[in-house]
C-alpha cells in the first residue's frame, strides 16, 4: 500500500482522504467492486482522481516487468518438464503451461506495441508544437455543386442487409473511465485532474458528430487533420470546449479526432448517458472491457439509468411523425430503392397503428409484448424497422425536409399483405386551411419507444396515459430493471467504483445494481467516511413546532393549512433575524412553493422577510437559472460588506429542482438550509406503482420487515432531502445550520436515512425558544472563531 506522499495529492491529505485513496487503490488492484460514501466538501473528487491515477501509473510501470517475470518462470518450468524422464505424465501439464505462456507473450506484445505507439505519438506531438506546422491545416475546399433534394434521399438500403459493421477497434493500454452526471461535473473533474501530480494522457468527452456539408464533403473531415488533432489532444487534459476550439484552429473534426484519441487515452471523462447507453458508448469508441469504471455522484444512478432507457411520446408527436414520413415518401416515391420503399411504408403502418391505439385506448399498464399484440403491429418486424432507421439516417434526412401538414390530414395506409403494401401508393391529402409546420424530426422521439418494444418483456412496462385533451395523450416505456441495461459494463470492467456524498440506502446498490448484474455480495466492498468539519461547525436541528407551538407536519392533507403556513412564515422571519448571509429554503414541489409564496404575500410574512433578506425564487426555466444565482450571490456579497440595509438574501428553492443538486452554496451563500416537509412522490402514480410492485416481486425484504417497494418509495424522498442538505458546508472551514421542519423527521427510519455525519449530531428541540437560543449561540461562536 502506498504512503500519503505517493498519491500525487496536491497538498497534505486529511486522514479520510488518505483512507479513501487507499480503499480505491485496493478495489482497482483486486479487480472488485466498491461503494464509496464521502460527504460533500471532503475532497471526494480529488481523492478519486489521485487514488485511481496512482494505481494506473503503478499498474502500467509494473505490468510489463511482471509479465516478463511470469514468462521466464513458465519457460524454466517447461524446460524442466521437457528434460524429465516421465514425458508421458508431464505432457498434459506442459501443454497447460505452454498455453499460459502464449497468453502472457500475447499480452506482452500488446503492451510493447502500445508503449511504442505512445512514444511515436509523443514525437508527433512535439512536431505539432511548431507553429509553422500548424499553418498547414488550412486546406482549400473544393465545393461541389449538389442538388439540394439529393441530400434528403435515403442511401440504398437492402431490407435483408446484415447487421452493422463491427465497431472500431478500441484497444490500447489500461483506461480509467470517469462518468459523472453532467458535462459541467466532467469539466470540474478535468480541472481537479490537473491538480494531481500524476501525469497521463487524456481525452475529454467526445462531442456529438456534426457534419457540415460543403457540397457533399465536410471541410473538417480530413484524415490528416484528424490524426494530428487526435495526437495533440492526447497530451493535454481537455474538455468539449477545448477540443472544439482546437478543431477550429486545426481545421479538423473534433468528433472524429476525439474518437481516434480514445484508443490511446488513459483517462476518458464522460457524462452518464455515454457510459450507460450501449449504442452511444459504441459510437464514441468507448469500451469498459478490462478497464476501470468510476462513477461519481452515483446516488441517483439507478434512476438515471431508468431515465436514459425510459421513453415517452405524445399522440401529437406520433401524428407529426407519421405525417412527415408519409409526405417524404410521397415526394421521393419514384427515386427510392425498393428496400427503402418497403421500410418506409411499414414504418408508416406502425406509426398509424400505435397512434390509433393511443387515441382509442383507455389508461392502462401493459407488458411490451401485450402492447405489440393489442396495437396490431405483431405481424411486422420491429427489429428490421429500427435497423432501417439507424442505418438509413432517416431522422437526419427528415430534419432538413420541410413539410406543412395537419395531423388529421394523413391518408390512410391500409393493413394489407406485403405485396399490396408494396404496390399501394400512399395518399397524402393537403389543405390550404390551418396548415402547421413540423420543425425538426419528431421521429426522433418515436425511435426509443420502438426500441423499447424489442426488449425482454419482464424488464419494463408500457404505460398509456390519457387526458381530456386528445393531444396530450401519451405512451411511455418504463424501465423497471436498470441493471439489465448496464450489466455488460459491470461484468466486463476490471473494477467498478461508485461514489457519492450520500449513498443511502446501500442495499439499493447491493441488490438492484450489482446483485441484479450477477456480482456476488463478497465482491462488493463498502467504504463510508465521516465529514472533515468539526462538530461545532454544523447545527442540524429537527424543528417539530412553530413559534406558537403548532406542530409541523407538511403532509399532503396539510399542504394548504394556512395556520401552519403562517407558523412556517414566522419561523423563517425569526431565522432571518439571526442568520447572516444567505438562507436557502427548500419546498417539496414548485406548486407548494408557489402557493406558499402567494399566501405569505397576502399574510404580510413576505414583507417581514424582505426587511432582513432580499427574496429570490428558483425559476422553472433553466435559461433563467444563471441570472438568479448571480443576482443572489452578488447581493449576499454586497450585504456582507454592509452595502445594503439587509443582512443577506433568502432563496426559495425546490427539493429535486435545479438548485438542489450540483449547486455550491458555500460560506456566506448558505449559512442556513431549511428543508420544509418530506418530499414523498405521488404514490398514485402508475409508474411508481409498477416499480414498487416489480421490486416486491424480485427483491428481498429489509431486516426490519419493510417491503422493497416501500424502501424504494422512502429512499426517493430521502435521497432528495440529502442532496438539498449537501448544498451547504462545502469545505473544512465552512459552517452552517440545517433546519428540518417537520415532526416526521423524528421517526427512526427517517433519521437512519440521513447521512451518518449529520444524524450523529442531530438535535431535536421541544419548543421554538430552544431553537432560537441554539441558533444565536451557534452563529456567535462561529463568527468569533472566524475572526
Amino acid at each position: 500500500m502506498l504512503d500519503s506522499d505517493s498519491y500525487g495529492f496536491p497538498f497534505q491529505p486529511y486522514s479520510i482522504q488518505l483512507e479513501f485513496m487507499r480503499g480505491l487503490y485496493t478495489i482497482c488492484e483486486d479487480s472488485s467492486v466498491g461503494i464509496f460514501e464521502s460527504p460533500t466538501g471532503t475532497g471526494k473528487s480529488l481523492s478519486i482522481i489521485c487514488g485511481s491515477l496512482s494505481w494506473l501509473l503503478n499498474y502500467e510501470n509494473n505490468r510489463v516487468p511482471s509479465l516478463k517475470e511470469q514468462a521466464t518462470c513458465l519457460t524454466n518450468e517447461i524446460e524442466r518438464l521437457s528434460d524429465g524422464d516421465d514425458w508421458l505424465s508431464n505432457a498434459s501439464e506442459k501443454c497447460q503451461l505452454l498455453e499460459k505462456l502464449s497468453t502472457i507473450r500475447c499480452e506482452l506484445s500488446i503492451w510493447e506495441e502500445y508503449r511504442s505507439r505512445i512514444e511515436n505519438l509523443k514525437k508527433e506531438q512535439a512536431k505539432l508544437k511548431d507553429d509553422t506546422k500548424r499553418s498547414k491545416f488550412h486546406p482549400q475546399i473544393n465545393y461541389k455543386t449538389v442538388i439540394e433534394d439529393d441530400e434528403d434521399i435515403l442511401d440504398s438500403y437492402g431490407h435483408d442487409d446484415s447487421d452493422d459493421e463491427n465497431a472500431e477497434d478500441v484497444g490500447g493500454g489500461m483506461k480509467i473511465l470517469f462518468a459523472s452526471r453532467t458535462h459541467s461535473q466532467c469539466t470540474e473533474l478535468k480541472s481537479k485532474s490537473k491538480q494531481s501530480s500524476s501525469k497521463t494522457t487524456d481525452a475529454g468527452v467526445p462531442p456529438k458528430k456534426k457534419r457540415e456539408t460543403a457540397g457533399c464533403a465536410c471541410p473538417y473531415y480530413r484524415s490528416e487533420g484528424i490524426s494530428s488533432m487526435a495526437t495533440d489532444i492526447l497530451f493535454e487534459v481537455s474538455d468539449i470546449e477545448d477540443i472544439v476550439a482546437k478543431g477550429k484552429e486545426m481545421k479538423a473534426c473534433p468528433y472524429y479526432a476525439s474518437r481516434k484519441a480514445v484508443k490511446e487515452s488513459q483517462i476518458i471523462l464522460m457524462p452518464y448517458n455515454i457510459l450507460f447507453h450501449k449504442e452511444t458508448r459504441e459510437s464514441c469508441g468507448v469500451s469498459a472491457k478490462d478497464n476501470v469504471v468510476i462513477i461519481d455522484e452515483a446516488h441517483n444512478i439507478l434512476e438515471t439509468i431508468s431515465g436514459i432507457y425510459s421513453a415517452e411520446i405524445t399522440l401529437k408527436q406520433l401524428n407529426d411523425s407519421r405525417s412527415q414520413v408519409a409526405q417524404y415518401l410521397h415526394k421521393y416515391n419514384t427515386r427510392l430503392a425498393p428496400g427503402n420503399l418497403l421500410s418506409l411504408r411499414q414504418l408508416i403502418q406502425v406509426l398509424k397503428m400505435i397512434s390509433n391505439f393511443v387515441q382509442g385506448g383507455n389508461p392502462q399498464v401493459l407488458l411490451p409484448s401485450e402492447f405489440v399484440v393489442k396495437a396490431g403491429i405483431d405481424n411486422l418486424n420491429l427489429f428490421k424497422i429500427i435497423q432501417f432507421l439507424n442505418k438509413s439516417q432517416l431522422c437526419r434526412k427528415l430534419n432538413s425536409f420541410k413539410v406543412f401538414v395537419e395531423p388529421d390530414e394523413i391518408g390512410k395506409v391500409p393493413k394489407l399483405g406485403l405485396k399490396e403494401l408494396m404496390n399501394k401508393e400512399t395518399s397524402i391529402l393537403t389543405s390550404d386551411v390551418d396548415e402547421k409546420k413540423i420543425r425538426g424530426s419528431p421521429l426522433l422521439s418515436v425511435i426509443p419507444i420502438l426500441s423499447a418494444l424489442c426488449r425482454p418483456h419482464n424488464e419494463g412496462r408500457i404505460v398509456l396515459k390519457k387526458d381530456d385533451s386528445r393531444e396530450i395523450c401519451s405512451l411511455k416505456y418504463l424501465l423497471l430493471n436498470p441493471a439489465a441495461e448496464v450489466k455488460d459494463v459491470i461484468n466486463e470492467a476490471r473494477a467498478v467504483i461508485v461514489a457519492g456524498g450520500t449513498m443511502r440506502p446501500i442495499s439499493e446498490f447491493q441488490h438492484q445494481l450489482f446483485g441484479a448484474a450477477g456480482i456476488q455480495p463478497d465482491q462488493v466492498k463498502i467504504f463510508s467516511f465521516g465529514h472533515v468539519i468539526p462538530a461545532e461547525q454544523v447545527l442540524p436541528v429537527i424543528v417539530t413546532k412553530g413559534p406558537a407551538g403548532r406542530v409541523f407536519e407538511f403532509s399532503y392533507g396539510n399542504r394548504s393549512n394556512t395556520k401552519m403556513l403562517d407558523e412556517l412564515g414566522q419561523l423563517i422571519v425569526n431565522t432571518c433575524n439571526i442568520v447572516p448571509g444567505g438562507v436557502i429554503v427548500f419546498f417539496s414541489s414548485y406548486e407548494i412553493e408557489n402557493n406558499t409564496y402567494k399566501h405569505w404575500v397576502e399574510s404580510g410574512h413576505l414583507e417581514k422577510m424582505a426587511l432582513r433578506k432580499r427574496v429570490f425564487r428558483e425559476p422553472k426555466s433553466s435559461a433563467e437559472m444563471d441570472s438568479v444565482l448571480n443576482s443572489y450571490s452578488k447581493f449576499v456579497s454586497t450585504a456582507m460588506k454592509g452595502g445594503v440595509p439587509q443582512s443577506g438574501a433568502l432563496l426559495f428553492s425546490v427539493v429535486g429542482g435545479k438548485m438542489s443538486e450540483g449547486i455550491n452554496f458555500s460560506d456566506d451563500l448558505g449559512r442556513c438550509v431549511i428543508v420544509v416537509g418530506l418530499p414523498y412522490p405521488n404514490v398514485d402514480s402508475p409508474e411508481l406503482k409498477e416499480k414498487m410492485a416489480y421490486l416486491d416481486r424480485t427483491q428481498p425484504r429489509s431486516s426490519d420487515g419493510r417491503s422493497p417497494g416501500q424502501l424504494f418509495y422512502e429512499s426517493l424522498c430521502m435521497k432528495a432531502v440529502n442532496q438539498s442538505i449537501g448544498r451547504a458546508i462545502r469545505h473544512r472551514n465552512d459552517y452552517a445550520s440545517i433546519l428540518l421542519v417537520d415532526q416526521r423527521y423524528e421517526r427512526q427510519n427517517v433519521r437512519n436515512a440521513l447521512p451518518d455525519w449529520l444524524s450523529s449530531r442531530l438535535l431535536s428541540v421541544t419548543n421554538f425558544g430552544q431553537l432560537i437560543v441554539q441558533l444565536k449561540k451557534f452563529f456567535i461562536s462561529n463568527a468569533n472563531a472566524k475572526k
